[in-house]
This record gives C-alpha cells, structure tokens and sequence, in this order.
C-alpha cells in the first residue's frame, strides 16, 4: 500500500528542502568567505615580517684595506696638489684625502676666527655648506631602503603643509620641483636678522604661496629649498632632529 501524502504537505516539504539548500549554501559561501579572509589575513601577517626582516639593512661599507705603503707613495703628489693650487701661505682651512675609508693626508692651517685668534684643527667646526646636500640625500635613500620613505609619494604625505600638488621626493632630490629658491623671497617676508630655518621655509611657503618657477618635473633647476625641505622629511619620519637622525 502506497502511503500519499497531501499536496499541501508535498509543497511545504518541497519549500523546506529549497529552504535547507539554501541556507546550506550560504553557510558553504560563508565559510569560503571566511577561509579566503583568514589566508589574506595571515598573508598580511607574513608580509609585514617579511618587510621588518629587509628593514634591517646594513650601511656599513666594505672597503679593500689599502697596502701598508699606500699614504707614503702618495704623499708627495697630494702636497703638491696642495701647494700648488690651494697657495700655502694664504690658505684658511682644512685639506683632508682619504681613500676606501682611510684618511691617508690630513692638513689644518690658518685662522679658524681672526677676532680670537683661533686656529684650525681636526676638530674646528666648519660650515659644510652645500656638502649636506649628499649627506641629506644618502639619509633620504637609506630611509627610502628602510621603507620609511617612497620616492615618488607627493610630499604632502611627510609635509601636510606643502601648498603644490604631486611634487614627489624624487623630484626634491633631483632639483626638478620647480619650488622658488628661498633666497630670493623677498626682504617683507624673510624679516632679515632672523634666522631662515627649515622651520621657518615651510612657514613661508604655506602662508604665502610662492608661485613655482616651472610647472614640476619639466626642468631642472639647482635650488636649496628642495633639500631643506627633504632634511624637515627626514626629521618627520624619524622623529628625531636631522644632526641626530645622521649619526645613525
């Protein structure tokens, strides 16, 4: 004997099944979703670590030591040098020659300050003028090695107060931001007898605007403003001053 079963119970039964499939294969999804979202998670995890491990990079540099008798061959074309075209017996200064990280001639002579009388030595404090520049520039690529700093992030991303658009670090580094020099700002705005920080720059090209000399990465155009602003870079991403931040 065949047992029939209403059509009124076969349709709720036929709904319930749609139902459970349904929901079967929501749960299915949920946990693939899940499982892709765990693995993307753990990926991430696996990446950032992986990026710890290749910030730690050493800057120390491998030199060939130099023979025993390197400095004394030499010496006698150094001196030449030196007296030939630095004229001894006026010249004020420093004369060092070091090679593969040796210093092989050093030389102070003269007056370091003529009111007191001071006279040079290895430990006279000079002003290194536009030698910083590649001192800057090596802090900048060794935080870029670090991944603390994009070359090709636009500025504003380190220095919010920036008033261009898509100026990039590579630009700052290559002179080709087209930022006036702020030498030539004028005398209203750099109030002469106050000192012209990197501080101050930054102040100046926020509040005032100055207009660039060209629309950026059109042109080159030596200027010390892009390297004071990547020395305020350097202090923002490493938290420290820059004479601090150089040392490491």
């Amino acid at each position: 004997m065949k047992l029939r079963i209403p059509p009124i119970f076969a349709v709720r039964m036929k709904k319930r099944k749609k139902a459970t499939v349904k929901r079967s294969v929501g749960l299915l999804i949920l946990l693939i979703a899940g499982a892709f979202a765990v693995y993307y998670a753990f990926q991430k995890v696996e990446q950032r670590k992986h990026r710890k491990e290749e910030a730690v990079v050493s800057f120390d540099p491998d030199f060939n030591p130099l023979p025993p008798d390197f400095a004394r061959q030499h010496r006698d074309s150094i001196e030449a040098f030196f007296y030939d075209r630095l004229q001894l017996k006026s010249f004020h200064g420093m004369f060092l020659v070091a090679k593969n990280g040796e210093i092989i001639y050093e030389r102070y002579q003269g007056l370091a300050n003529e009111k007191t009388a001071l006279r040079f030595n290895a430990e006279t404090p000079v002003h290194v003028a536009s030698i910083s520049k590649t001192i800057t520039a090596i802090a900048v690529l060794r935080l870029v090695d670090e991944r603390k700093i994009q070359l090709d992030k636009d500025i504003r991303h380190y220095l919010p107060q920036i008033p261009y658009k898509g100026i990039t670090v590579r630009m700052l580094l290559n002179h080709r931001s087209g930022i006036p020099y702020y030498g030539y700002f004028p005398k209203e705005i750099t109030k002469p007898g106050k000192p012209l920080t990197n501080k101050r720059i930054l102040r100046i090209l926020k509040h005032y605007h100055p207009k660039l000399y060209f629309p950026s990465d059109t042109q080159f155009a030596y200027c010390n403003t892009n390297y004071a602003l990547l020395a305020l870079i350097v202090e923002k991403v490493t938290k420290k001053r820059v004479p601090k931040a150089m040392e490491q």
